[in-house]
This record gives C-alpha cells, structure tokens and sequence, in this order.
C-alpha cells in the first residue's frame, strides 16, 4: 500500500535525522538554526535582487512580485485546507529529542517550506544563480525542520511543492504586474538623478 509505504519512510527519516542532530550539542544548535535561519536568507536573496535592479528590469522584477503571490496564495490554501484535515506533528506522537519548541497544530503542509518553495521559483526566474543558492537554502530548511520532528519530510516536500505551484499559477498575471513596476522604477531613476544632481 503506497500510504504504508510513505508513512514507514517518513517515520524513519524523522527518526534518523532527529537521532543524528542529537549526537551533540552542535548538532543540536545547527539544527535549530536549520528550522529558520535558511528561510531568513531566501527572503534576503529575495530583497537583494529588487534592490540590485533600481531603476531597471520591472519584467525580471515582476517574478518576485509574483513569488510573494504564490507565497500567499500557498498559505491561504493550506488554512483552508487545514480546517478539513489535520496531521500531528512528529514531536506530537513520537520519542524524539526535542530542540525546538512549536505548537501542536497540524502539520500537514509545511508553512515554511511553502514561502520557501515560491520565492525559490521566483528566484530561479529572476535570475538562474539565485534560484540555485535559494534551493539549496530551502533544501537545509527542510532537512532542520524534519530533524527536529516539526514537519514529516512529506509535510515539507507538498509545502514546497504548493508554494512553486502558486508561483506558477500566477505567472500569467505577469504582464499586469510589470505596470506598476514601471512606475516605481519610474520614482527611482528620479531619486537616482537627485542624487546625482545633489553630488
């Protein structure tokens, strides 16, 4: 049976993850800074590739504009679909080691990793680097999140899933996103000429 199937898989990589990040005091700090941290640094990849096109490029900003979308629209979705379902946490009903202190609300899917997964999609269309550095960043999220029987790999892996899927929805608005770009782009090619005038 394929629900057996992910069930015994996902109880076994929280268990072997959750006992590895236990091994040490280390291991217990990088773990709690793995449940966040990766996500804090996406949303500032996010900001840096606005702010690296002032005054220039609203098409490529326009994704961003649509990763925030597709963040928002992924969460919306797993609220709603929340108040029909609910998945204990790992920590909920397992023996684990406990690194990271969360409430007992349903698991299933991950918040995190669906504003991770959108602006992650966001960034591999802005620009190809960044879209790189922004996965291996939501990969690690993953991995901490799971190590500290937060989240099942499978709650983290549909987060993920949703929140680029979001992404993807919305891109068709991307031509009426770019208007108001424009003129914000507008605003600081003028702030830029103050400056310039004012040096």
């Amino acid at each position: 049976m394929p629900g057996g199937v992910v069930a015994n898989l996902d109880h076994s990589l929280v268990r072997s993850l959750n006992n590895w990040f236990a091994g040490s005091s280390a291991r217990e700090s990088l773990d709690r800074a793995l449940t966040v941290w990766p996500l804090i640094a996406i949303l500032g990849l996010v900001v840096m590739a606005w702010f690296v096109d002032w005054g220039r490029a609203p098409e490529r900003r326009a994704y961003l504009v649509l990763g925030l979308g597709g963040a928002i629209l992924g969460l919306v979705a797993n609220a709603l679909q929340q108040n029909a379902t609910f998945r204990a946490r790992p920590f909920t009903v397992m023996t684990v080691h406990h690194f990271v202190s969360h409430g007992t609300d349903s698991g299933f899917w991950s918040d995190h990793l669906t504003v991770a997964g959108a602006f992650t999609a966001a960034l591999f269309a802005n620009r190809r680097w960044a879209g790189v550095v922004a996965l291996v960043l939501t990969f690690a999220l993953a991995i901490g999140r799971v190590g500290a029987a937060i989240h099942y790999p499978s709650d983290v892996l549909v987060g993920a899933l949703v929140g680029a899927a979001g992404f993807v929805v919305l891109l068709p608005l991307r031509r009426f996103v770019v208007v108001p770009i424009r003129w914000v782009q507008r605003v600081e090619v003028r702030i830029h000429e103050r400056r310039l005038a004012g040096g």
